[in-house]
């Protein structure tokens, strides 16, 4: 069979009307070209796909619809050296995590089919599956996490879908599996745990000797009424005030954040020789993820904390976390003025320490709602949580991602 074959990345490039890309990407010319060749003209094939589902169950509900859209791609010659290409470029990780966010991805024409377009970002990542999965099991991670973490690749599938009507794999999601190629994030249970090498958020924490834990902010301007300055709702800038953190032979000195998440104006110390430094922005944490279809019990969230404590301590010995950290949605105080006292997601929020932090106000649209409605009026009310985020969001008001943290 005769292979259709661009000869150059640039000339690829122009066919798929993409008009920037990474310089050091034409270095792939030969590379693509005995990919492609190796191939023979047809990546991901059909047998290629069954061997990795039923080596590590990757698509136990939407196989029939991955087979279907590799099939029809065999007609998109240029989008599948595309794909080789991505995944030739993903193997410098540093480099290409400077390039993905302006990475630039193939869409179809009018009266195109859109499946071979949907699926040509989840078809870049295949190849890492073998490799990602033989550094789990070197690690020792358990049999269940390891296959549990590979449903990743569905779940995003079945996200796009409730966005879209239709299956398929977006560039939020291929950025998102990037966690996954580098093996820093596992599927424990009900949560995702993702091993961050800093904590990155604008807070200290503190313990005295009787245990007892403060926040203080640092690196960041705040409104007024305590929250990160400039995000919706906060962007009157009268009254603001920088969050500095000081610390001296004698005393720590800052803002406190108090129960209400908030950032207090005043400015306290409190003394060196009855407080220590429990988290800085700099210490390794695990981060907490919530992937959606399931309830946010009390009971499942805690065997996964446990347990992913554990495997990491033991799989991971050298990534030596100091805590538990989630940045969500789910975080925002003002989710229990709206829901009951024993909710999963009141019970969830209440385990963890929040701090004010930068926030797009809109992780409760896309998480709850899915981005799929233009007008505030059109979100649907079909339980408590929709019609109070619904009210909320009418009367001018947001749901925020603050920051939360415990210790285990």
């Amino acid at each position: 069979m005769a292979i259709n074959m661009v000869n150059s990345v640039e000339e690829l490039m122009k066919k798929l009307k993409i008009s920037g890309y990474p310089d050091r990407w034409n270095l792939f010319n030969e590379r693509l070209k005995e990919s492609f060749v190796g191939y023979g003209g047809i990546y991901p094939g059909r047998e290629y796909i069954l061997e990795l589902h039923e080596k590590y169950r990757l698509f136990d509900n939407t196989l029939d619809e991955v087979l279907d859209a590799a099939e029809k791609l065999k007609s998109f010659p240029e989008l599948m050296q595309y794909i080789l290409l991505l995944d030739l470029a993903m193997e410098d990780r540093e480099s290409f995590k400077r390039e993905i966010g302006a990475l630039e991805v193939p869409s179809f024409s009018p009266g195109e089919d859109p499946a071979p377009y949907d699926f040509a970002l989840l078809f870049t990542l295949l190849s890492k599956i073998p490799r990602i999965d033989s550094v789990l099991k070197e690690r020792g991670v358990p049999t269940d996490i390891r296959f549990a973490t590979h449903t990743a690749y569905e779940e995003c599938l079945k996200g796009y879908k409730r966005k879209t009507d239709r299956y398929g794999f977006d560039k939020r999601y291929f950025n998102w599996i990037q966690r996954y190629i580098d093996v820093t994030i596992l599927r424990v249970g009900r949560l995702n745990i993702e091993m961050r090498s800093m904590f990155k958020g604008p807070v200290y924490v503190l313990e005295n000797q009787k245990g007892e834990r403060l926040m203080m902010m640092t690196g960041v301007r705040l409104h007024r009424d305590g929250m990160v300055l400039g995000i919706p709702g906060y962007e009157d800038d009268e009254g603001s005030f920088d969050a500095s953190f000081v610390q001296t032979e004698e005393y720590f000195e800052g803002h406190l954040v108090g129960k209400n998440g908030r950032a207090l104006k005043e400015r306290t110390k409190l003394p060196v020789s009855d407080w220590r430094i429990v988290l800085s922005p700099e210490d390794p944490v695990l981060s907490v993820h919530i992937p959606a279809g399931e309830k946010l019990t009390p009971e499942l969230c805690e065997e996964s904390y446990k347990r992913s404590a554990e495997v990491i301590s033991k799989c991971f010995p050298e990534f030596r976390f100091k805590a538990f950290v989630c940045f969500s949605w789910l975080m925002d105080p003002q989710l229990a003025d709206m829901l009951p006292p024993d909710s999963n997601i009141v019970t969830f929020q209440n385990k963890y320490m929040r701090f004010p932090t930068y926030s797009s106000g809109r992780g409760a649209i896309t998480f709850v709602f899915f981005d799929r409605y233009e007008r505030l009026e059109d979100l649907p009310e079909r339980t408590t949580l929709e019609r109070s985020i619904k009210r909320h969001y009418l009367s001018g008001k947001y749901i925020y991602e603050p920051g939360g943290v415990f210790f285990i």
